[in-house]
């Protein structure tokens, strides 16, 4: 007997990959080779989510390129400091400044985005690797940075403790709503 074959499409084979492959430069090649018009209804909801994975991955390698920055910086100035962890002791503005320069930000834009990418590499480095891995995005990285940043690093290990292992799996008003305090209206 014959065995018959049949050639998969490479949107079926994008699709059925998407959920499985880790995100970074290999699972981008492979979607961005498929045009989504080409994609079958099955395929398209899994190939979008890749892409978000990759998206997240993308964005936690800036920030990781980003809390160097931060690093280095106050390593070279004696009023800054670095803490025992290797964290620096506060954001430095020349920091910000290479920030703000590099990636087109406001100066207040780039403190914001340099204090997170500080947060998200030592204060809520699990947070930081759930980005990296894919399992949840910025917007959902960043709420759990915002409703842990008023609390001590212990406790705010503890609510990402509490909240990270189903971070990907909720909205993100219903990650506000399981962090302590995430009841609070934002101004």
């Amino acid at each position: 007997m014959t065995e018959t074959r049949r050639a998969v499409p490479a949107g079926e084979v994008a699709g059925r990959v998407a959920e499985r492959l880790s995100p970074g430069p290999g699972l981008a090649a492979l979607l961005s080779g498929v045009p989504a018009a080409e994609l079958s209804d099955h395929d398209l909801p899994a190939v979008a989510a890749g892409f978000r994975r990759i998206a997240s991955w993308a964005q936690a390698s800036e920030l990781s390129a980003v809390a160097q920055i931060a690093c280095r910086t106050a390593a070279k100035d004696s009023k800054i400091g670095m803490r025992d962890d290797g964290c620096p002791a506060r954001i430095g503005a020349g920091a910000a400044a290479q920030v703000s320069l590099a990636l087109a930000m406001s100066g207040c834009g780039a403190f914001w985005w340099t204090d997170l990418a500080v947060t998200l590499t030592w204060r809520l480095a699990a947070t930081g690797a759930a980005l990296a891995a894919g399992d949840i995005d910025l917007p959902r990285a960043r709420m759990i940075a915002e409703a842990t940043s008023m609390l001590d690093e212990d406790a705010a290990r503890a609510v990402q403790d509490k909240v990270l292992p189903a971070a990907g799996d909720r909205t993100t008003a219903q990650l506000r709503r399981a962090a302590p305090g995430g009841n609070r209206r934002r101004p």
